[in-house]
């Protein structure tokens, strides 16, 4: 199985996947049902994009705000519970991004973690000249996955078949833009 750099860095952000269908994944590899292949270019973009996903995920929450009472709204007795939770919001919600930069800065965010354990059980795929040379041919030809003027993703899957021999293959991907 190979699993595309932005699945992995969407662990960090606002988005329907979760964490524990990663470690699912941990317990296939670990009964020798699966093979995770993972491309140095695939740690490679994980290390260079994670600050900026991390960084735009808590941009986007720090966002988030509940408005204040209307005028017209103030003399219910509802609006001072609703004052109340605002603060209690707007303090929690502080309280969460600081810990979640401390967690950041330190790598021990539920993603980096599950990433690590997963890097650790995986089958780690070397950059090569062939690889290189292959994803090369297939940009030149149109031929996806990956952007129009990108490499990454075409070296990212540019495993060669002999790397996988005598191994049990999946044919999935999983690629998470």
């Amino acid at each position: 199985m190979f699993i595309d750099t932005n699945a992995f860095l969407n662990f960090f952000a606002f988005s329907p996947d979760d964490v524990e269908e990663l470690k699912k994944l941990k317990a296939f590899i670990a009964s020798g049902d699966l093979v995770l292949h993972l491309p140095q270019q695939v740690i490679a973009e994980f290390v260079r994009n994670r600050e900026k996903k991390i960084e735009t995920a808590l941009d986007e929450f720090s966002k988030s705000s509940l408005r204040p009472v209307p005028l017209m709204l103030r003399g219910f007795a509802a609006a001072a519970a609703y004052n109340a939770a605002k603060d209690d919001f707007n303090k929690a919600q502080n309280e969460l991004l600081k810990a979640a930069r401390a967690e950041a800065k330190a790598k021990k965010l539920p993603a980096d973690e599950i990433f690590e354990e997963l890097k650790s059980k995986a089958k780690i795929v070397k950059r090569s000249d062939d690889i290189y040379k292959k994803a090369l041919v297939r940009k030149n030809l149109g031929d996806p996955p990956g952007k129009d003027d990108s490499l990454g993703d075409r070296v990212g899957l540019g495993e060669p078949p002999e790397q996988c021999s005598g191994e049990r293959r999946s044919p999935h991907s999983v690629d998470g833009r």
